[in-house]
């Protein structure tokens, strides 16, 4: 009987790391840190940014016309944080710490490989924020649904809601995650202004190999060092977001696709402190095997999740086995401790006053006397130690 269950769990035991170790190598854990897995796979979750640029609308310094262009390229991972957030919202102070010395090229990071932008509440239910705007909190609103202050997500996929003394340690690993995943996407462009008319042209393709991929491209008008004391005690504003540009979807394709903005500036905004932050967004998740092929999802997950089904009822299996054998050796333990006490009563080597088992006699005897007797201090007599109260209030009174 010990054999027949001893081969059961052990075969079990086994049955269950097979499943286990198929499922790994299937692909249940296809992706390695850097986003791609042995078999050269890819996923990319849905709202994900792959990528993003910051493009300023400063005047050159050489230039001192009122028209100008300046060409710009993006080829590596640029990480981007949205930051929903309020001039009345006390926890969003020290957001706006971390994220003022994370955007410090001299502390952490370049803009080439990291932005924030900063959404304000529209309308604004405490009447104060003066930075709200209906196509910044319609993005908010679709993606997201943020109903806390403050509230970030880092490429549109990791969410941090809140801030204390240690939310800069959590935006930091956020920020490297992200950065040591492959770039999707590159851009290269060039953005001419006249007076406050401004014309962008951006160029995207695949940075390596060819992804058929659905993707969106997001413009953000953000301005930069807007001061206005909120009651919060945050005076100093980075990266506001002014206006979203028309979101505009597109089949990723091995050559490359061009797109074109042209829109005015407000007459209210500084120029020199204004930029254009582009962003390339996945509506879905996608999946794409070696070489950029893309996979059909179900069939890339079919196996894998078969096996773990199966591995997981396994395990339920060797659970219930192990159980039952458990009990089972519980039961012969109580029988035998039962037996033993039951020899030792029937021997009169057991304390009838608490029931503790002796090995003789003489030790019986023994702890009896010292530990349920105990002799009156007054006249002497030996009694039980539950009698001698009785005894001094009706003999020695």
């Amino acid at each position: 009987m010990k054999f027949k269950k001893g081969y059961q769990r052990l075969l079990a035991l086994i049955f269950v790391s097979f499943l286990l170790f198929s499922s790994f190598i299937q692909g249940s854990f296809l992706l390695s840190e850097n986003g791609l897995g042995e078999s050269g796979s890819l996923t990319i979750q849905e709202k994900e940014i792959v990528n993003s640029v910051y493009i300023s609308l400063k005047k050159p310094e050489e230039n001192n016309k009122t028209a100008w262009e300046r060409n710009f390229v993006q080829e590596k991972k640029c990480v981007v944080a949205e930051v929903f957030t309020a001039t009345w919202c006390p926890p969003c102070a020290k957001a706006h710490e971390a994220f003022e010395e994370l955007v410090d090229e001299n502390e952490y990071y370049s803009r080439d490989r990291f932005n924030v932008v900063f959404y304000h509440p529209y309308p604004d239910s405490k009447g104060e924020d003066p930075f709200g705007e209906p196509g910044a909190q319609a993005r908010i609103d679709a993606l997201y649904g943020f109903d806390s202050f403050p509230s970030a997500v880092f490429n549109g996929v990791v969410e941090e809601v809140g801030a204390d003394e240690n939310v800069i340690e959590r935006y930091v690993n956020h920020i490297q995650s992200f950065l040591s995943k492959e770039s999707v996407v590159v851009f290269k462009g060039k953005v001419s202004v006249e007076e406050r008319e401004v014309n962008l042209s951006v160029t995207i393709k695949p940075s390596t190999n060819f992804y058929p991929a659905r993707f969106k491209l997001v413009g953000v008008i953000v301005e930069d060092h807007l001061y206005f004391e909120g009651s919060n005690g945050v005076s100093h504003h980075r990266n506001v977001v002014r206006k979203i540009l028309v979101e505009k979807e597109f089949q990723l394709k091995e050559k490359e696709t061009n797109f074109s903005y042209q829109f005015s500036l407000n007459k209210d905004w500084n120029m020199s402190n204004s930029a254009v932050v582009l962003l390339v967004q996945s509506p879905e998740r996608q999946v794409f095997g070696e070489n950029g092929s893309k996979e059909d999802e179900k069939t890339s997950y079919f196996l894998p999740l078969i096996g773990l089904i199966v591995a997981a009822s396994a395990a339920l299996l060797l659970s219930v086995l192990l159980i039952k054998e458990e009990r089972g050796r519980r039961r012969l333990i109580n029988k035998l401790i039962d037996e033993k006490k039951e020899r030792k009563e029937k021997a009169g080597l057991v304390c009838s006053f608490c029931r503790k088992e002796f090995l003789t006699r003489e030790e019986l005897k023994i702890h009896i006397k010292e530990e349920h007797f105990v002799k009156c201090p007054v006249c002497g007599v030996q009694l039980k130690k539950s009698n001698l109260q009785s005894h001094l209030k009706k003999v020695h009174k």
